[in-house]
Parts: C-alpha cells; sequence; structure tokens
C-alpha cells in the first residue's frame, strides 16, 4: 500500500480526467450561430453565385425581349440624294411635238408654240428627299411564341442551376466547418491525454525518488508523452488545413481565423424519412428541358402555317426640300410567307426534336431514379451515424469509468502502471471516436438536408 503521500500525488489525477471528459463529451448548449453566418458569408461572397445571378438577370431581359416582339416596331428614315452624269434616257420630246406645235402656228397664222429639243433624263435624283415614318407588325408568327416559351423555360434553368449550386455550397461548408470542429475537438482531447500522461510521469519519478518505484514506468510515461506529441502535431495541421478551406470556401483570406462554436444534435434522428424527389430543382431543371424540347418540336411542326407581318410608311418626299400638299405620302403592305417546299429539311427537323424530347424523357427519368436512390442512402447513413454516435458515446463512459477504477486501483497499491496507461489509451482512443462520430453525424446530417431540401428533421 502507498504511503498517504503518494495517495495525494495520485489523487490529482481524478480532477484532470473529469477535464478529459468535458472535452470529449459533446457541447450541446445551442445550435451553431457561427455556421449560419458563415452560410450567409459563403453565399454572399461567391464568385460562381455571382456570374450566375448576372446570367439570371441576362435571361430576365432575354425574356422581356422575347414578349416585346408581338408589339409593333416604328423606326425614322430619312434619305438626300443628289447626282449628275452617267446613264441617261433619252425621252423625244421634241420629234414627238414638235410638228404638233408647227401644224397648230400655221393654222393660227402665228407662232406661239415654240420649237422645243429632246431631253435627256437621267436616272439619279436631283436633289431629292424622303423622310419617312415605318410602322412594322406581325399579324402571326408562331416562331415568337415559341421562342417566348423557350426562353422563359431557360430562365427558369438558370434559376435552378443557381439554385443547385447553393445547395452544394451549402453542404460543402457545413462539412468543411465540421471537419474543421472535428479536429479543434481532437485537439483538446489530446492536450487532455497529454496533461493525464505528464501527471503520470510526475508520479512515477516522485515514486522512483521516493524508492517505491521503477524506472521503465518513468520511460513508460515519456514514450507515451511523445506519442502524443506526435499526434498532437498531426492534429493541428489538419486542423489547419480545414480552417484553409473553410475560409476558401468562404472567399476569404486563408489565414482568417475561424471561430469554434458548440454545436447542438437534433434530439432524435431515428424517425427521418426519403423525401420523394418531385419537387428537387434537379428535377425541375430537367424538366424546363424538357419543355424547351417540346417548344422546339411545335416549332418545327408549325411550317405550314403561314408567317403575316404588316408594314406602314408615313413621310414626305419631294426635291430642294419643298414641303407642299403633294409632298406627303403613305404606303400600306401585307407580307405573307409560306414554305411550299425545303427539300424535307423541315420533316427531318422535327424527327430530331422528337428524339430530343425522347432523350429529355429518359434523362428526367434516370435523374430522378439517382435523387431517390441518394436521398434513401442519406438517410440511411443519417441513421447509422447517429446509431454509431449513441454507441460511442456509451463506450466513451465506460472508458472513462474504467480509467477511474484504474486510477483507483492504482493509487490503493492494487493495480499495475500498464493497466493506468491501457486506461489512458483507451480514454483517449474513446474520446476521438466519439468525436468523430459526433461530427460524421453532422455531416451525414448535412448530406441529409441535401438530398431532402424541403425537409428539417426536428430539433
Amino acid at each position: 500500500m502507498f504511503s498517504s503521500e503518494d495517495q495525494k500525488m495520485n489523487g490529482g489525477w481524478r480532477p484532470r480526467t473529469v477535464l478529459f471528459l468535458m472535452f470529449c463529451l459533446p457541447l450541446f448548449a445551442q445550435n451553431s450561430t457561427v455556421l449560419d453566418r458563415y452560410l450567409a458569408e459563403g453565399l454572399q461572397n461567391n464568385v460562381v453565385i455571382r456570374q450566375r445571378l448576372i446570367s439570371y438577370d441576362k435571361a430576365v431581359k432575354a425574356l422581356e425581349i422575347a414578349k416585346s416582339l408581338w408589339l409593333p416596331s416604328v423606326s425614322l428614315f430619312s434619305t438626300y440624294s443628289h447626282g449628275e452624269g452617267g446613264r441617261a434616257i433619252a425621252i423625244p420630246v421634241g420629234d414627238l411635238m414638235n410638228p404638233v406645235y408647227s401644224t397648230l402656228n400655221q393654222l393660227l397664222s402665228r407662232d406661239i408654240f415654240p420649237q422645243i429639243d429632246n431631253v435627256k433624263e437621267g436616272f439619279f435624283p436631283l436633289r431629292f428627299y424622303d423622310t419617312r415614318v415605318r410602322t412594322t407588325m406581325p399579324f402571326l408568327n408562331p416562331e415568337i411564341g415559341y421562342n417566348r416559351d423557350i426562353t422563359e423555360a431557360k430562365l427558369r434553368i438558370t434559376e435552378h442551376e443557381t439554385n443547385i449550386f447553393k445547395l452544394d455550397l451549402i453542404r460543402e461548408i457545413k462539412t468543411a466547418y465540421w471537419n474543421h470542429l472535428t479536429a479543434v475537438e481532437a485537439i483538446n482531447i489530446h492536450i487532455a491525454a497529454q496533461k493525464l500522461a505528464g501527471e503520470a510521469k510526475r508520479v512515477a519519478e516522485s515514486l522512483l525518488a521516493n524508492g517505491k518505484g521503477l524506472p521503465l514506468h518513468v520511460l513508460r510515461a515519456e514514450s507515451e508523452i511523445q506519442s502524443i506529441e506526435a499526434t498532437l502535431a498531426q492534429a493541428r495541421a489538419d486542423s489547419q488545413k480545414a480552417a484553409w478551406y473553410v475560409n476558401f470556401l468562404l472567399n476569404r483570406d486563408l489565414n482568417t481565423p475561424v471561430e469554434v462554436d458548440s454545436v447542438k444534435l437534433p434530439a432524435d434522428l431515428t424517425e427521418i424519412e426519403v423525401v420523394p424527389p418531385t419537387e428537387r430543382d434537379e428535377v425541375l431543371l430537367l424538366r424546363s428541358v424538357q419543355g424547351i424540347n417540346r417548344s422546339l418540336l411545335e416549332l418545327n411542326r408549325s411550317d405550314w402555317i403561314p408567317r403575316i407581318s404588316g408594314m406602314l410608311d408615313l413621310g414626305l418626299q419631294n426635291s430642294d426640300w419643298a414641303v407642299n400638299r403633294e409632298s406627303f405620302y403613305y404606303f400600306f403592305g401585307i407580307e405573307l410567307e409560306l414554305p411550299l417546299f425545303e427539300g424535307f429539311r423541315s420533316l427531318r427537323r422535327i424527327e430530331s426534336a422528337e428524339l430530343d424530347l425522347k432523350s429529355s424523357e429518359l434523362d428526367l427519368k434516370q435523374t430522378e431514379n439517382a435523387l431517390k436512390l441518394a436521398a434513401a442512402t442519406s438517410v440511411n447513413e443519417l441513421k447509422t451515424a447517429f446509431t454509431n454516435y449513441k454507441t460511442a458515446e456509451s463506450l466513451l463512459k465506460t472508458a472513462a469509468s474504467y480509467a477511474r477504477l484504474a486510477e483507483k486501483a492504482w493509487n490503493e497499491g492494487a493495480g499495475t502502471f500498464i493497466e493506468t496507461v491501457d486506461a489512458r489509451a483507451q480514454l483517449s482512443i474513446a474520446g476521438l471516436n466519439a468525436n468523430i462520430c459526433k461530427f460524421r453525424v453532422l455531416t451525414a446530417l448535412a448530406e441529409y438536408e441535401r438530398h431532402n431540401p424541403k425537409t428539417r428533421p426536428a430539433k
């Protein structure tokens, strides 16, 4: 049996064991407000999301343009032209009129009608202007309606792509943050184990100095401390890498400190179910693609429908900038376009559009099946992770009890030093395992929420 002085020295282990358990057991005081802030920051600062929002705004403008094609277009045209020389047309006015004038002068015995020369009129206008307002408007054109539908579908596709990327980014930030907290808590566990090993070394050295211990106990304690230091260095490196990745996802300086926050697991994860993927953005995106292919098919089938449009010019024209009653004019026209034969190209376009539509339907079915599989897998992995966490929690409590009993036996002289070393090792392993299992639950929960974005387990 050890003396009361030895037992007093050994009694210093008990508070440190409690301290170790404080680092190992989860801190479930509150939800992670830090993570919520990081999620908002990541969504706001992400460059890809900014680019996709610009694409969305461009798609909105394209839709507005497509809708405006049914409205009339009004344009102002004005030309002024003058030219001389070049080709000319001869007009034999003199040859035609001079005999008539001569006969009239003879009959009247007076030279009333003079002789005139033939005229050469050039093709170029002389000081001629033409100013008009032209209004054009489609009366019947299926392309405008189908193009509007296609543009609307492209807008929805851009929106769904943005939502998909946001959900992926949220999952990535959550996973990175949980990995960082895993490494941070692993550091704390190793530090607590290091303190326990240091205390064991101190006690072994004290016993050896009093002639009641063995040198191998001191060497064994030193070896344990060195092993913990190596593991601690690796844990710190893992924590640094995890912090860098969090900062990378938040689009900020890599060396920015990452805050550590307490987290709270849901009370029970055994009742979660798979949510049908009918309203997932991936499914809605492919439905929009399917809608585009359907609109293209209908557009190709509409070749037999005539395209009818109208045109109206209101303007004035004259020479030398003269403006009078005769200067004003209007010009109205209706145009009809109906393809009669195009070498069966229209038929081939219809067949190609039908194949595209069938392909998009198969893609939609395949994606729905894949999403169902991913959702079911995420539920199973979450339940498994939660069960493993409960088991690890129980093992941690068992390891803590074993460590206390080994400590007590060592204090009372009924146990060996090796048993205390083994108890500390098991406590460290159990603490690390519980820490890993806890954050595996959170990572699995992030994966579940990614595949079931419309649901959240009860807190």
